[in-house]
């Protein structure tokens, strides 16, 4: 029951910001990036050392 819910909830958001979200979703993806460089960095930085 609530997992339809949830797939209504997401439907209904796709529809309402659909534009926002392609707005929002390259700068996501470049914040995600960008985090999992940091710590791909930071993880060899530490098994270097």
């Amino acid at each position: 029951m609530s997992g339809r819910l949830v797939v209504l909830k997401q439907r209904v958001l796709m529809l309402n910001g659909g534009e926002a979200l392609y707005r929002v979703l390259p700068k996501l993806i470049r914040c995600l990036l960008s985090l999992f460089l940091v710590l791909k960095v930071c993880g060899t930085l530490s098994e270097v050392s």
